[in-house]
């Protein structure tokens, strides 16, 4: 991600990524595709989508099935590490607007850390990624 078609259609080496990064980018892209998007693999991408409209009556039990969602995510469709903990916290982010003094947009902002191990080094790869979910309210 990004594939840089120019080296190779110049004849050059295809230039070597480093694998922090692409495990990095797959997590990445993991996270913020929804299920079926991806025309190769339907089951891939995360739970979280399915969830952004709901009213979580149950914080704690939402954030435990979201991280039990993406350890399953990640267990099956990134092979390059393992000993994976997933944590998951929603946190409400509030703009205000100058222009207008009493008009605020609230949203849901999740934050989900992933802690893991690459398998081919045993180094270990954190992750941090923050994601908007919900729709806009205004006051």
């Amino acid at each position: 991600m990004p594939i840089p078609f120019e080296s190779l259609l110049d004849g050059r080496d295809f230039p070597k990524v480093d694998l922090k990064l692409s495990v990095r980018q797959r997590m990445h892209l993991l996270l913020v595709t929804f299920f079926g998007e991806s025309r190769y693999d339907e089951e891939f991408g995360s739970s979280i989508w399915e969830h952004d409209f709901e009213n979580i009556s149950n914080v704690t039990a939402w954030k435990d099935n979201v991280s039990k969602a993406l350890y399953d995510a990640l267990i099956n469709h990134e092979k390059r590490i393992h000993k994976i903990k997933v944590k998951v916290e929603i946190m409400p982010e509030e703009i205000s607007d100058i222009r207008f003094q009493h008009a605020k947009q609230i949203r849901k902002k999740l934050e989900v850390t992933i802690d893991a191990t690459l398998v081919k080094t045993n180094e270990y790869l954190p992750f941090t990624e923050q994601i908007y979910i919900s729709p806009i309210s205004l006051d």
